[in-house]
């Protein structure tokens, strides 16, 4: 009965994974495989992107040996299929494909599942690793960060990434492709990478493999530590100047005083009334200037003495 019930148990905690993902097949390419936590219906899930080896460790295995780990943090696999139909004969880096594709199929999924973009990451296996450490330079855009697993090459262009993409390496001394990951590192090292170097002493290729088990926690912790960049707010515009108003027809555009008439020109012969001084009141002013007439007047009609004065 007791092995019978510990049997029980341990088939309970293999089916484990499977309880809290869903796996999609053919998704969102031929041969690609994704799992989606049972939690992403509470909104955008993180993704970590996986690149299979030159030989085994298909999509399926990869997606057997991280999902559990994946599932219980809240985060959905993609594990990808060279694409044969692009010319890839079963080894990412010997395709050597435009990396673009790997974001068409993060995008394709997205149309499915809503990913959070701010957290989607890369690791590579073995010869997934080579590919990504060759294209690292081009890694930047649509990726957070990447893990080079059992394997890196250095890459094609000494060019140096315009987003610096943060790298953690999971490797093995005993590797006999060891060199090659060392000088992946100090590329990315050079680039002004985020390198995290975790050795494995003493473990050649098939202990980095079986070094998923007792570092996955690890690896996807740091990873979680590792979201994009938030992106810039796009700039304000500053407001267009105001066009002027269009003047209406017979109208004119510009606002004017009141018009203040000219004085009449005199006419030839004539004299006009003086105008009033600046400063004198327009009452006070007409009143002056009759009085002024009248005193005129009056000398004009007094009459005009001639001779010597009378003595006496």
């Amino acid at each position: 009965m007791k092995l019978a019930a510990l049997g029980a148990a341990l088939a309970l905690f293999a089916a484990a994974p499977r309880a809290h993902a869903t796996r999609l097949a053919d998704t969102p390419c031929k041969g690609c495989l994704a799992s989606v936590p049972t939690t992403a219906d509470a909104g955008p899930t993180p993704l970590l992107v996986l690149l299979h080896g030159d030989s085994g460790h298909a999509p399926k295995q990869l997606v057997d040996a991280w999902e559990r780990a994946t599932a219980a943090r809240g985060i959905a696999l993609l594990a990808l299929a060279c694409p044969r139909e692009l010319g890839c004969e079963g080894s990412f880096w010997r395709w050597n494909g435009d990396p673009a594709w790997l974001g068409a199929q993060v995008r394709a999924l997205d149309a499915r599942v809503p990913i959070d973009p701010r957290r989607v990451w890369l690791l590579g296996w073995s010869g997934g690793a080579s590919y990504l450490g060759y294209r690292l330079p081009e890694l930047g855009e649509g990726f957070a960060a990447v893990v080079f697993h059992g394997g890196g090459i250095p890459p094609a262009s000494s060019t140096c990434a315009a987003r610096p993409l943060p790298s953690y390496f999971l490797v093995g001394d005993k590797n006999p492709l060891h060199g090659l990951a060392v000088r992946l590192r100090d590329e990315a090292t050079r680039c002004a990478h985020d390198v995290t170097w975790d050795l494995l002493p003493g473990a050649d290729h098939a202990g980095e493999w079986n070094a998923r088990a007792t570092h996955a926690a690890a690896t996807l912790a740091w990873l979680e530590a590792h979201p994009a960049p938030a992106p810039h707010p796009a700039p304000t515009p500053e407001p267009a100047p105001r066009p002027a108003p269009t003047p209406e027809v017979g109208h004119s555009s510009v606002p004017s005083t009141p018009a203040v008439p000219a004085p009449p020109r005199a006419r030839s012969g004539c004299a006009t009334a003086p105008s009033a001084p600046a400063g004198v009141d327009a009452v006070a002013f007409p009143l002056a200037l009759a009085s002024a007439l009248a005193a005129r007047a009056r000398r004009r009609t007094r009459p005009r003495v001639t001779g010597s004065p009378p003595t006496a």
